[in-house]
């Protein structure tokens, strides 16, 4: 594999508060009337999304808390980005100083950063706001995604890219955070439940450089591709409203494209064969694209192994997700595993990027 770019550092971070199967049941079954059979459909709906745990910067999950969340008519969009404010910037700090000590960088190196998030806004930004405590140069190039979903992950990482083709010495931090729980919605909605079960709160970060410029790596990064699908409303969504910030389900299921799947990986350079896979790092929006890409290209639950395990432990942390997936793939992976990276938005996007493990310990 040709190495383009190194990730020399990756951090993470999650709130103080767990949120278990058992809360997320008694906080949804009164959206459905309450009763024996309302908690049974609840109990169904959290345990088909396979998120045995995650975790929230509020306390308000928790049994017999007492939250403006929680009722039906909860909080409008200022009060919620206010919650945003207040909470974001610490949790990405958390994990950006995780990600620069495991890089060996001097904070003051750092060329580029970059912040991707999809559950807040403001002016000046988390750009602006990570400047000071974490050291970072004044005339550091800063770039903001926003509301791009899953999805943002792979704009950040196409960035640095271009940054360090541009700058051999570029030293690249980029800062994904979501704080999905601030716009938690306990009614009767599918689209409300269903993001009840699967999105939490979380930081990660990495810092990338050019490969050939550091003498060791967590991971390299190969060639990536990406392929948009044929515009269409009827897909899943993030939507802004007066009260806050809407996920919008499609009228059916989606379907996983398996012969389209398998000649994107083959294109990119990763074979779709399962016994020379040796890892794949999914973007597990949602667990259902796990069990269909495992099933696509005839793999093994193990080559999927991290992706999998932060679906359970964390949840959907959006942005974040990929950086909780990458750094439990380099506590498992020998030196010298190549693999691919794949993000799959069913009715928008697909995103590859193939990778090395490199030699480089991680750090705690």
């Amino acid at each position: 594999m040709e190495r383009r770019e190194a990730v020399i550092g990756i951090g993470t971070a999650l709130p103080p508060h767990a949120v278990t199967r058992e809360d997320l049941e008694a906080l949804l079954a009164p959206a459905l009337g309450g009763g024996p059979e309302a908690e049974r459909r609840v109990r169904a709906l959290v345990r088909r999304s396979r998120v045995e745990v995650r975790h929230s910067c509020l306390p308000d999950f928790a049994a017999g808390a007492s939250s403006s969340l929680r009722r039906r008519d909860g909080p409008g969009t200022a009060a919620r980005m206010d919650l945003y404010r207040a909470h974001a910037p610490s949790l990405a700090i958390r994990a950006c100083e995780r990600a620069l000590r495991a890089s060996g960088a001097d904070p003051r190196e750092v060329t580029h950063l970059v912040v991707v998030s999809s559950t807040g806004h403001a002016s000046p930004g988390l750009d602006a706001v990570l400047i000071d405590p974490l050291g970072l140069p004044r005339d550091v190039k800063r770039t903001v995604v926003g509301f791009m979903g899953c999805e943002g992950v792979f704009a950040a990482l196409r960035i640095a890219r271009s940054a360090c083709a541009e700058r051999p010495d570029a030293r690249v931090l980029i800062a994904c955070v979501e704080l999905c729980s601030i716009h938690l919605r306990v009614d009767a909605e599918p689209s409300s439940l269903f993001a009840a079960t699967l999105f939490g709160d979380g930081a990660s970060a990495m810092v990338i450089a050019k490969a050939d410029v550091v003498p060791e790596a967590l991971l390299y990064l190969g060639a990536d591709d990406r392929r948009s699908a044929e515009p269409s409303l009827d897909r899943a969504g993030w939507e802004i409203g007066d009260d806050g910030i809407r996920f919008s389900l499609p009228a059916s299921p989606p379907k996983l494209p398996q012969a389209e799947l398998r000649a994107f990986l083959a294109a990119l350079g990763s074979t779709p064969d399962g016994a020379q896979l040796e890892a794949l790092c999914v973007q597990p929006a949602e667990s259902w694209l796990l069990d269909a890409v495992t099933d696509a290209l005839g793999l093994t639950a193990t080559t999927t192994a991290s992706s999998r395990e932060v679906m359970r432990r964390v949840g959907s942390v959006v942005s974040a997700t990929l950086g909780f997936v990458l750094e439990r793939e380099i506590e498992r992976t020998e030196p010298g595993a190549t693999g691919s990276i794949l993000g799959h938005r069913p009715g928008a996007a697909m995103e590859g990027w193939l990778f090395e493990r490199g030699s480089a310990r991680p750090v705690g």
